[in-house]
């Protein structure tokens, strides 16, 4: 039997990251409050800053202390070279090397020595799981949800939903499935029609071959069009991610063709807990099981 690995591929194959669209999705007009937001003003792919490193700790890394407080810390394996963002985010997580498949997401981690580190906010994440709970996201979800990574780039293949990030004068107060959270100051910053959580996609009548895309544009295509994308957290302008590890000529050419793709996406209008993607038959078979 085929099987996936939890690093390279996380989250059960239930969670809603796995579970492609289906044909029930219904999609919102392009001249609809949310969608015409979405597809206006600027769009990135954050790669080399403001993005999440996957660092991958091995047997032989020290076991360091994390400490979130002046009464709290955490002890696990980190790397002496572990590469934590650029950008005031400094977002770092970091894979442990048991079969248990946890994940310590870090924000702000900052190196204090090759065994002590600090962290303003840092959450222990089961790779096993459903990846929306307790994340280090503004809306509560794993900080491997959706990102894009190196070896997903270089096989031009991204099987699995997309974190997209949006300015906050299109977040509107109060989230939505599969967010549990949102910012500390939603209510003061967010003014515009999109929940926190909302997801979109690329309607299947849109021939995304014929957008004149490279074959990593293509891939990006691809994945939106089967997975979609879900609001996770607020950006100066509307945002993908990839881990820093992508950056590259191969990656530079997804990230150019991210606007030509983007005034594609729609707003999924059924999407929730018990009709994840809008339902149907789904658009690509359900993930492997996890080795």
């Amino acid at each position: 039997m085929t099987t996936r690995s939890p690093w390279k591929h996380p989250f059960a194959s239930s969670s809603f990251w796995n579970i492609s669209l289906g044909s029930g999705a219904r999609f919102e007009s392009v001249t609809g409050t949310k969608t015409a937001s979405f597809i206006s003003g600027s769009c990135y792919i954050n790669c080399e800053q403001w993005s999440i490193p996957v660092v991958n700790a091995r047997t032989t890394d020290p076991v360091a202390t994390v400490r979130t407080s002046s009464t709290w810390a955490w002890n696990y394996r980190v790397p002496t070279t572990a590469q934590v963002a650029l950008g005031t985010d400094g977002h770092s997580v970091v894979t442990q090397p048991d079969y248990a498949a946890i994940a310590y997401e870090n924000w702000v981690m900052r190196k204090i020595s090759d065994t002590s580190w600090t962290s303003k906010f840092q959450v222990r994440t089961d790779m096993r799981g459903s990846g929306g709970v307790n994340g280090v996201r503004a809306a509560g979800v794993s900080a491997l949800g959706g990102l894009i990574r190196a070896h997903e780039v270089a096989a031009l293949n991204i099987p699995h939903a997309l974190a997209v990030a949006i300015p906050r004068s299109k977040l509107k107060l109060g989230p939505v499935w599969p967010a549990n959270r949102q910012d500390g100051n939603a209510s003061s910053t967010y003014t515009g029609p999109i929940p926190m959580g909302t997801l979109l996609g690329i309607p299947p009548q849109v021939n995304i071959s014929s957008l004149g895309l490279s074959p990593e544009g293509l891939a990006l295509a691809r994945a939106l069009q089967d997975y979609g994308a879900y609001v996770v957290d607020a950006a100066g302008g509307t945002v993908l991610y990839a881990e820093p590890a992508a950056a590259g000529a191969a990656f530079n050419r997804m990230r150019n063709d991210f606007a030509k793709v983007r005034k594609y996406m729609r707003v999924v209008t059924n999407n929730s807990s018990t009709n994840v993607g809008g339902g149907g038959t789904r658009r690509r078979p359900a993930a492997a099981p996890l080795a």
